[in-house]
């Protein structure tokens, strides 16, 4: 709709590559806590760029906002890797000489139109309670405040 040459390629990275063209720049945006095989993942993403590899990702796991009401509402500790830090060291380790930039982001409540009970519905169904448990999570949610800004790193690399 904006005139921009693109091309779409149904399936996953990096069984797709080789449907995929070569490009000066090549981006990926928050799908890399979802990968199971990242150096094999960042390999791929560099066999396609003449020039630089951009990753854009949360600093932790975007689910991880979330580990204080797991403990409070199961009693679980929740880890709170992987990070950017580690995807780094992967890329290191997997012999790409990448840098990483961290920068603060908008919270989620500032980049999306959910109320606070729609927030609390997600919540709720995300940590598996029952619907009669809403109350209080939108009663856990108003105790915590205002979220942080959302810390978000950009690894990039020149190829």
């Amino acid at each position: 709709s904006r005139g921009v040459e693109h091309a779409e390629i149904l399936g996953t990275w990096p069984e797709a590559a080789p449907q995929a063209p070569e490009a000066d720049l090549v981006v990926c945006h928050h799908v890399v806590y979802n990968v199971p095989d990242l150096p094999a993942f960042l390999r791929a993403l560099s066999a396609h760029a003449r020039r630089r590899v951009v990753l854009e990702l949360p600093v932790t796991h975007p689910l991880t906002h979330m580990n204080p009401l797991w403990e409070r509402f199961w009693g679980l500790a929740r880890p709170a890797r992987p990070t950017a830090d580690d995807c780094l060291a992967v890329a290191r380790e997997a012999g790409i000489d990448a840098t990483l930039d961290v920068w603060d982001d908008e919270p989620f409540e500032q980049r999306t139109t959910l109320s606070p009970e729609q927030r609390a519905h997600y919540l709720r169904v995300r940590l598996c309670l029952p619907a009669d448990r809403e109350p209080e999570v939108v009663a856990a949610v108003a105790e915590a405040g205002p979220p942080a800004p959302r810390r978000t790193a950009t690894l990039w690399w020149d190829v």
